[in-house]
């Protein structure tokens, strides 16, 4: 059977694998940080340059994008805390995070944003977020940003801040979540993935909903190239996996 070189250089897997749904986004240059990272904090190395993570190294070349984690700044004690409403532009992709992240404008601003999406999102819908309570619990929809001490318990957020004004840092990867179980005075007590309980301030910011892209747990790489355009090296008989290297059998 005859067949042409493009046809012996490609996988069975490249025939069937889904072409990316999501496009190319529209990025204005101030919302780059304007360096392309290849491997940085990535290539499994300390501080002395010696690999403590092995198996970690290369990866494509990366423009990093700079992600409103904030949503809503903390105001000063004789202010009223502002709602910030944006609309979505865009849903698309980011090569330096596991979910989507969305395009934003609004509040009165000529200024876009981006912030990670949540589950469910499509453009066109309006996110809000302010520091004070929303103005009616059962208007509250996925990608709303509100204090955890002013959402009802059982509610299910992520990008959660450990400390007020600080920027999420908890779930904000693709498909995560936490979930409210308990509040105090002072604290609210959230579940993790790993069903552990951390206690955060009732005044840290959450957004309620799931981070979108929750399929990407099932995603295919497909081939060894695309594991070391991810930056992942091969795991095969190096190093010390060889040091209990026996003779094949005939």
């Amino acid at each position: 059977m005859m067949t042409s070189p493009v046809s012996c250089g490609r996988t069975a897997y490249s025939y069937i694998r889904d072409r990316r749904g999501i496009p190319n986004m529209p990025i204005p240059k101030y919302l780059k940080d304007g360096l392309v990272r290849r491997g940085n904090g990535r290539s499994g190395r300390n501080n002395t340059g010696r690999i403590t993570i092995r198996h970690r190294g290369g990866g494509h070349p990366q423009t990093y994008r700079i992600i409103d984690f904030v949503r809503a700044p903390v105001e000063e004690e004789e202010k009223e805390p502002r709602v910030i409403k944006d609309k979505i532009l865009h849903i698309g992709y980011d090569p330096c995070r596991s979910a989507r992240i969305a395009l934003c404008a609004g509040n009165g601003s000529n200024q876009q944003k981006l912030v990670i999406a949540p589950d469910g999102a499509e453009v066109g819908d309006v996110l809000t977020a302010s520091r004070s309570s929303p103005t009616s619990i059962s208007r509250i929809k996925p990608g709303d940003a509100y204090p955890l001490g002013k959402l009802p318990i059982g509610t299910v957020v992520y990008n959660v801040e450990l400390k007020p004004g600080k920027g999420a840092q908890l779930a904000r990867a693709a498909g995560t979540s936490v979930q409210l179980i308990r509040k105090t005075e002072e604290h609210a007590v959230i579940q993790l993935p790993s069903k552990k309980e951390k206690s955060v301030s009732i005044d840290c910011l959450a957004t309620v909903g799931r981070a979108s892209n929750i399929d990407h747990r099932h995603e295919i790489i497909g081939k060894a190239g695309r594991a070391r355009w991810l930056g992942k090296r091969p795991r095969g008989k190096t190093g010390k996996d060889r040091w209990l290297w026996t003779k094949k059998r005939v």
